[in-house]
């Protein structure tokens, strides 16, 4: 299955594109697309999960705000949009 996957913010210059295209298999999950992602760039890879993980970013499916608790498990099908981004705080 494909999956579209777009980046917001800084996740975008990470990774130079606004957005990608990624393959899965047919029982996917959230888990697997931030695998996958990963694996295709380093950058956003390091970011999210490095020495210094960020554990503040946020994934919307559909546009539906993914649970902190539910990032890895998610199933998603064929067609998904998925959004990462880095919220930014201010004040």
């Amino acid at each position: 299955m494909h999956v579209t996957v777009r980046f917001a913010g800084s996740l975008r210059d990470l990774a130079g594109v606004r957005g990608t295209l990624i393959e899965l298999s047919a029982q996917a999950t959230t888990g697997e697309a931030l695998d996958a992602i990963a694996h295709q760039f380093p950058r956003i890879h390091r970011e999210l999960f490095g020495v210094e993980p960020k554990g503040y970013y946020s994934i919307f499916v559909n546009d539906k705000l993914i649970a902190e608790t539910d990032r890895q498990k998610t199933a998603l099908n064929d067609g998904d949009d998925m959004l990462l981004v880095l919220p930014i705080a201010g004040g």
